[in-house]
């Protein structure tokens, strides 16, 4: 990731690799910060879909990648609120089928 240098253009000396070593990804789709949760980005690779989140603590820095779900051959992502709920939902492209997963709600 090229980060923002503040003046309208983008440093190669401010750069981060979001994606773990073994990681190819094909598609990525970022994530706003909600219900006390930061910023990520959610990114695919041929078996995984992954996700990334901002440390809050270290300006510009990454927490280790988590397994959002297991794929068979993903090929693309996106982010919206495809079920009107509020919530932002992540659709994936997985071995020609489009899967939609549906945010969830904290129980209170």
């Amino acid at each position: 990731m090229f980060w923002n240098d503040a003046q309208n253009g983008f440093s190669a000396e401010q750069v981060s690799v979001v994606n773990e070593d073994a990681d190819s990804p094909q598609a990525f789709t970022a994530l706003a910060a909600m219900e006390g949760k930061p910023p990520s980005l959610v990114y695919v690779t041929g078996t995984q879909a992954r996700k990334v989140s901002v440390l809050r603590e270290k300006r510009r820095s990454f927490a280790a990648a988590e397994t959002v779900a297991d794929l068979l051959r993903g090929t693309g992502i996106s982010s919206g609120d495809y079920n009107g709920d509020g919530l932002t939902d992540l659709a994936l492209v997985d071995g020609g089928t489009l899967r939609v997963l549906r945010a969830k709600l904290k129980p209170r």
